[in-house]
């Protein structure tokens, strides 16, 4: 909004700019204080530094402190898997035009591609573990698979690759309900059952990916002898075919 108002010359006062805005910070410093949500907290902090300096640079303000913030920020998000560092960069990138000639933005920019890269790095030697794993799996190497699996989760547990996480969370569970493990094979699924549900909590979108888990839930609670636990699944996967359906 505050760029519409600035392009399309809108009243302030009736758009309520201020007291919005207003209520958005003290939000975002609120969730930015919370020390038991770290990934929240630095995802809110994040945010706020993108208004504060988008403010500043319209306002006239100096930029080089929150420029300097913002890259403080992204080191420290390297130590959280789920902090959305792809999107981040894109933003910087396209506030990249409005800083053409600032070395402080340059060390900024540096800092995301920096991270992002070794984020990559990590990630597409998940990616080779959980392929090599699926390929164990297979050929009924069952506790190679399972150990490649568990390798593939950790260099895996970044935002940018979720997909690829689940994959191989599944596969693990797969594994370890063809050794006969199934309370391990029930945990896994059910970490992967919480991920998929996951879209719906941020978009309200159910998808096909969280249906199969249940049913598959529903399986291995039979395998276990859980009646109760069985019926209840059951009825989550038909409330959730019926909305899918919709």
């Amino acid at each position: 909004m505050f760029s519409d108002i600035r392009i399309y010359s809108l009243d302030i006062t009736k758009y309520k700019l201020k007291e919005r805005t207003d209520q958005l910070k003290a939000n975002l410093n609120r969730l930015a204080a919370d020390p038991n949500r770290p990934n929240n907290a630095l995802h809110s902090k994040t945010n706020l530094l993108i208004m504060e300096l988008t403010e500043a640079r319209v306002s006239g303000y100096p930029i080089a402190p929150k420029l300097s913030e913002l890259k403080k920020v992204l080191d420290e998000s390297q130590g959280l898997a789920e902090f959305p560092l792809e999107t981040y960069k894109e933003i910087i990138l396209e506030l990249g035009q409005f800083f053409d000639d600032n070395s402080e933005f340059d060390d900024l920019f540096e800092t995301a591609i920096s991270i992002t890269e070794k984020r990559t790095s990590a990630g597409e030697t998940g990616i080779a573990l959980g392929k090599r794993g699926f390929q164990k799996l297979h050929a009924a190497h069952t506790y190679d698979a399972i150990k490649l699996f568990g390798r593939a989760q950790h260099n895996l547990a970044l935002d940018e690759f979720k997909n690829e996480r689940v994959s191989s969370i599944i596969g693990c569970g797969f594994a370890y309900e063809r050794a006969g493990l199934l309370w391990a094979a029930r945990a896994n699924i059910l970490m992967a059952a919480n991920i998929a549900f996951s879209d719906y909590f941020k978009n309200g979108k159910l998808t096909p990916l969280s249906l199969k888990m249940i049913q598959k839930l529903v399986w291995l609670e039979l395998q276990l002898g859980r009646i109760p636990h069985v019926l209840a699944w059951m009825e989550l996967s038909t409330i959730i075919a019926s909305n899918m359906l919709v």
